[in-house]
């Protein structure tokens, strides 16, 4: 009896151990914009929008309709804004998202009548019911409309929600895409959630032996996308910078073509994007991320003949300015491959021609920051945790067997 109740109290204390902490505990988040439907080419770039450019800094949005993000003309239909957390959390049960909705002129051109879609992996994306408030706090039908006096609303999606990407996106049934205008629109967006420690690990990188590419611009060499120009060199982060990586000039599609040397069993990749001109944030008002947006990925042990593992997948857009903790762009798409790939390979094809929206921002251009691949995927903490669970069990259930 005194064993089983200690077995069963080591059960509890695992379980336990599992629980994300309470949404009390929340916190804000150093978040990232990882897409949006429709680039400006001017003012109103994407990274604005969670940086703090679109805030004057007590807690109000600038009535200068130049900053946050503002899509091009046209974008009103079906905008989307699509958040990455960089890390899987779950999120403030109250207060998931803290936003300032757009403005154009007379700030008219913010979302209005929208739906939430949540991922883990940015692959999969459940519709999520939400709770719209106002600064009052009263729950509303729609995002209420810029203010410039103070925040403008939450979105709130209940207890137990988890996501690593969030996407707001336009419903224009009736025409209630957004507020008017011809355009989509966001000053700035907070998130507030805790971290819940279940991300998938990579480990065991793969060093590849070389990369070619349709084409390259410049400087900015096939090579350069898999040797870590593309990083700081500080743990995850981005380098940021046309020429840091790989990119092709004159087309809106492209391929790169990485050699693993020999042939190894792929369990995931880490992407990172190419960003705009320049490190230091300044250039992505005025020339946005120009990476791939939907890729397809290929392995193949020869070089000739190709096997199609991956279809159409969206890769978070490269963001090289400033976020909130004045780090850059430390969040690569991380691409779990060990369902999608079986078998071994010594190359890897990621290629975005033929495809509808092949990159984002100038469509003249094509690129990556930086690729890695790994042989090795840990599974979640959770997950992890469950097994070893599982495996107590079942040890002290033949302990048991055996004393009977």
């Amino acid at each position: 009896m005194k064993r089983t109740l200690t077995l069963a109290c080591a059960i509890l204390t695992v379980a336990l151990m599992l629980v994300p902490a309470s949404p009390a505990d929340a916190a804000m988040i150093d978040i990232a914009a990882a897409g949006v439907s429709s680039m400006y080419i001017g003012s109103g770039a994407p990274a604005d929008a969670v940086n703090g450019v679109g805030l004057t800094g007590d807690n109000h949005d600038t009535t200068n309709w130049h900053t946050g993000w503002l899509s091009n003309t046209g974008d009103t239909d079906d905008g989307f804004f699509l958040i990455d957390l960089k890390a899987n959390y779950q999120l403030d049960a109250t207060s998931s998202l803290k936003f300032w909705n757009g403005r154009w002129t007379s700030g008219t051109s913010g979302f209005k009548q929208v739906k939430f879609y949540l991922s883990d992996d940015g692959l999969n994306w459940v519709e999520k019911t939400a709770t719209i408030r106002d600064s009052d706090g009263d729950a509303s039908t729609y995002m209420p409309t810029s203010t410039a006096s103070g925040f403008d609303g939450t979105i709130d999606f209940g207890a137990n929600a988890t996501a690593r990407y969030i996407k707001i996106q336009a419903d224009d049934s009736g025409g209630n895409g957004n507020w008017g205008a011809t355009r989509t629109a966001l000053c700035e967006i907070q998130a507030f959630g805790t971290a819940t420690g279940q991300d998938p690990v990579l480990s065991d990188r793969i060093t590849p032996t070389g990369a070619t590419a349709s084409s390259n611009y410049g400087s900015a060499l096939p090579v350069e996308a898999v040797d870590g120009t593309g990083l700081t060199g500080t743990g995850d982060e981005h380098q940021g910078g046309f020429d840091k990586g790989w990119m092709t000039l004159g087309s809106n599609t492209g391929h790169i073509t990485i050699d693993l040397g020999d042939s190894k069993t792929i369990q995931g990749m880490k992407i990172w994007n190419i960003a705009g001109n320049t490190v230091d944030g300044t250039a992505d008002s005025v020339d946005p991320p120009r990476g791939m947006r939907t890729a397809d990925i290929f392995v193949s042990n020869n070089g000739s003949d190709w096997t199609q593992v991956f279809d159409n997948i969206e890769i978070p857009m490269g963001d090289d300015s400033d976020n909130a903790s004045s780090d850059y762009y430390d969040s690569p798409f991380v691409l779990n491959t060990q369902t999608a790939i079986t078998g071994q390979w010594r190359y890897v094809k990621i290629s975005n021609e033929g495809n509808a929206n092949p990159n984002w921002g100038d469509p003249s251009y094509t690129g990556l920051g930086e690729v890695q691949l790994f042989e090795t995927f840990v599974p979640e903490p959770a997950t992890m945790g469950l097994l070893g669970l599982g495996f107590a069990g079942m040890a002290a259930l033949r302990r048991r067997r055996r004393r009977a």
